[in-house]
């Protein structure tokens, strides 16, 4: 990767001694990804919240049978309309959680610039907040760990880069970037991907 620039930006680390390092590199355009494979994410399961938004819908659903074509089709589209809800609700509490850790960040770097500056009163913040940082980790280590199929991951091991490479090679595995058509030719935008598929199986 070329570096552009010979400007630096230097930013405080409240994990570290160090200072962060942000530069920019150029990179290839790529084919955007699709929606990649969908795993529920069952801790949500415990939520109230969650269970609220389902048992909401599920009481207006049931009603709507003679609506639909047949009762199959009902089950289907409840389902569908299920894993929409489910997806945007996680998706909006992955949302909060993101703005909540941002601001425990910035905390935790305002309390870590005090404490260098020997403001003892500061310390015990700055730890609870990076106690509070760590849970968050933790728990998108899970998720990585999940996503990456691995399943003799041992109780309390953290995630480890081994992890994170093994969740890249796997969606890079199940990623189609280009087919060769039987006229020779090559297509690699989604929609043509899709006539291929479709037009091979059918």
């Amino acid at each position: 990767m070329r570096i552009f620039g010979d400007t630096f930006i230097y930013f405080p680390c409240p994990f570290s001694d160090y200072c962060a390092l942000v530069f920019s590199v150029s990179v290839h355009d790529v084919i955007p990804h699709g929606p990649g494979l969908w795993k529920l994410n069952v801790s949500i399961l415990e939520e109230r919240e969650y269970f609220d938004i389902i048992s909401d819908f599920w009481a207006q659903w049931k009603y709507r049978k003679a609506v639909c074509s047949s009762l199959a089709k009902w089950w289907e589209d409840g389902k569908r309309k299920i894993k929409g809800l489910i997806i945007s609700y996680c998706c909006r509490r992955s949302r909060q959680a993101s703005q909540s850790r941002d601001i425990l960040t910035r905390l935790a770097e305002h309390l870590k610039g005090r404490v260098d500056a020997g403001y003892s009163s500061s310390l015990g913040p700055y730890r609870s907040v990076l106690d509070q940082l760590s849970k968050w980790d933790i728990e998108a280590a899970k998720g990585a760990q999940v996503r990456s199929r691995v399943r003799w991951v041992e109780d309390g091991e953290v995630s480890s880069a081994f992890f994170l490479r093994l969740e890249k090679k796997r969606s890079a595995d199940r990623w189609v970037a280009a087919l060769r058509k039987p006229d020779g030719s090559l297509v690699s935008s989604p929609s043509d991907l899709c006539s291929s598929f479709v037009t091979f199986y059918s």
